[in-house]
């Protein structure tokens, strides 16, 4: 019977550990209860005093049972789940080449960089922080991305 019941817990999507397992019993068998205590569905709140465990612990238990989404489901007309979810892949040896050129830069280039890409300034706004033209500014930018492209390429 064991060997039954450990066969139906591990054949599902996603491995939901034990411990979640048994506090999603737990909780259920605590909805009845206070059900019939209260009268009515009982809180997340109540259900967490009753059990003596944080909201926190049920809402993840809870998470736990919801079904699987495909991929491939049809979330507005034509367009599917893989489609609007965005891309977490990245080239993470392009990510470390890039760090690593952007530290090979001089303190100038590096804050000019910075402005432009990171703080998402304009070439007037960082000229006038670097107390220069914004046409100096542009012909270092260039320089600067013409530098990291070789880098990056090499």
């Amino acid at each position: 019977m064991g060997e039954i019941k450990n066969y139906i817990r591990l054949d599902k999507g996603v491995k939901i550990s034990r411990e979640i397992t048994i506090l999603n019993y737990k909780i259920n068998k605590a909805i009845v209860l206070l059900s019939q205590r209260l009268m009515r569905e009982p809180t997340k709140k109540e259900i967490a005093e009753y059990l003596e465990i944080d909201e926190y612990y049920i809402d993840e238990a809870l998470c736990s049972l919801n079904p699987i989404k495909s991929l491939d489901e049809v979330v507005d007309d034509s367009i599917s789940l893989y489609e609007v979810i965005p891309s977490t892949t990245s080239d993470y040896d392009q990510l470390i080449m890039l760090n690593d050129s952007l530290e090979k830069l001089t303190s100038e280039e590096k804050g000019i960089i910075e402005m432009r890409y990171f703080l998402d300034r304009t070439q007037s706004e960082t000229a006038t922080y670097f107390n220069m033209n914004q046409t100096r500014v542009s012909r270092k930018e260039q320089k600067i991305l013409e530098k990291l492209r070789n880098s990056l390429s090499a």
